[in-house]
């Protein structure tokens, strides 16, 4: 910025501008002078510019002792216009966050966002109607429009050809997996390949007109879901396997989130309870937190739990792993020992695993005591108890992800814990 423009700016900062305040506030967060950067930002943020109320409530996500608070400052945030807190408010309702609203306020919020023409959101509420109708015409068309300027978006729009869904049109698969291409998605080619087996053979079906009140209809019976049978494997220790849960593109939506994010996994040092790299464990991660977690990813941590029998507000944040040819995390356990950590949260009482592709060999979920493997299909949730029935750590829970020997594999991963998991 010229030095002119800059006067400008600043004048008009100190005149009241709101909207001034919040551009020096991150131009001076760019030049790397961050306390004159956040007195510029309160300002803004007590003069309601929207950008700066959602910067100032997205920053207290990152705290259980703030996060009340986050969620009414992020409605304050909605409220004057800001597409990003609809989109947030929407899913801290989902996660619980935010007890003053409710489901119906959840979708209303969410839907503002997408009417406005926010991709995100529409690309939220395209997820939210495939859970009801997985060929809804107006989820088709609001998944193709935000898949040309959505990576997520253009990854389940070629995931749903693919598994042989319905798209809006055939074209525009090509143009969303140019997009993925472009932005090095790590399954970029493995989603070409599929779209070449099923050769001309795509599910094009137009573009429906949009009617929000409809789809607020549509949107209603979303949260009502029951846990299905399980497969039981194992008695000691004890797991079982939900066939099936997740359809392939939730499963690719879940990639294409994590595949962003991803840095070098850590274990937790069992004397002092910090998390550390180790060589146990070589893959990496994604650690989808309040401020990255969207409706649809609020959802599925809401079943996991559900899967796992334990109340959703005791999850730990959703993991999202990636292994590597050799690539493996060493036989351990996932109960905690005596630390800070535990004494706030309560032990980890179970595990929930669910497998986001099928296209890799090796990496099995190996229980070493009991001598079981498990290689779960796409969509798949693996579920087992860290404790034994008296609330004691369980020597026989011992297991490895073994190492992948061809491709990449894809996991999400959630700990659930004894009391409401605070961070």
């Amino acid at each position: 910025m010229a030095s002119s423009d800059l006067s400008a700016l600043s004048a008009r900062a100190r005149a009241g501008d709101p909207r001034a305040q919040y551009e020096l506030a991150a131009m001076l967060a760019r030049a790397g002078r961050p306390a004159d950067a956040d007195g510029w930002l309160r300002r803004a943020a007590e003069g309601g510019e929207p950008d700066a109320l959602f910067t100032v409530a997205t920053r207290a996500l990152s705290h259980s002792s703030t996060i009340a608070d986050a969620a009414k400052q992020m409605r304050l945030a909605a409220k004057a216009g800001s597409t990003a807190a609809q989109r947030l408010s929407a899913s801290l309702v989902v996660q619980g966050f935010d007890t003053n609203t409710d489901w119906n306020a959840a979708i209303k919020q969410l839907l503002a966002a997408a009417k406005s023409g926010d991709i995100v959101a529409q690309r939220e509420t395209a997820l939210l109607l495939f859970e009801s109708d997985a060929d809804d015409p107006t989820g088709v068309a609001l998944l193709a429009n935000s898949a040309r300027g959505d990576a997520p978006a253009a990854a389940v729009e070629v995931a749903r050809a693919a598994s042989g869904q319905a798209v809006a049109e055939s074209s525009g698969i090509g143009d969303a997996l140019k997009n993925l291409q472009a932005a090095s998605y790590p399954r970029a080619e493995i989603l070409d390949g599929q779209l070449k087996k099923l050769g001309a053979d795509v599910n094009s079906i137009g573009y429906a007109a949009v009617s929000w009140e409809d789809i607020r209809e549509r949107c209603q019976d979303v949260v009502n879901w029951s846990a299905p049978q399980t497969e039981r494997i194992s008695s000691s220790p004890k797991v079982g396997l939900f066939r099936q849960i997740f359809p392939p593109w939730i499963c690719e939506y879940v990639v294409a989130v994590g595949a962003r994010q991803l840095r070098p996994s850590f274990t937790i040092d069992p004397k002092t309870g910090v998390s550390r790299r180790d060589a146990f464990r070589t893959s990496m991660t994604a650690t989808v937190g309040p401020a990255d977690c969207d409706v649809m990813l609020a959802l599925l941590n809401f079943r996991l739990a559900i899967l796992a029998g334990v109340p959703p507000n005791h999850g730990e944040f959703l993991s999202i792993l990636r292994y590597k040819p050799l690539e493996e995390y060493k036989p351990h356990f996932d109960w905690l020992p005596e630390n800070e950590d535990r004494s706030r949260s309560g032990q980890r009482v179970a595990t929930a695993l669910l497998y986001l592709n099928n296209d890799y060999d090796g990496g099995e979920t190996q229980f070493t005591s009991a001598g079981i493997s498990v290689q779960g299909d796409r969509g798949d949730v693996l579920v087992f108890r860290n404790v034994t029935d008296n609330g004691e750590p369980d020597l026989a829970s011992k297991h490895a992800g073994l190492p992948v020997t061809r491709g990449e594999k894809w996991l999400a991963s959630k700990w659930l814990r004894a009391r409401q998991y605070h961070f």
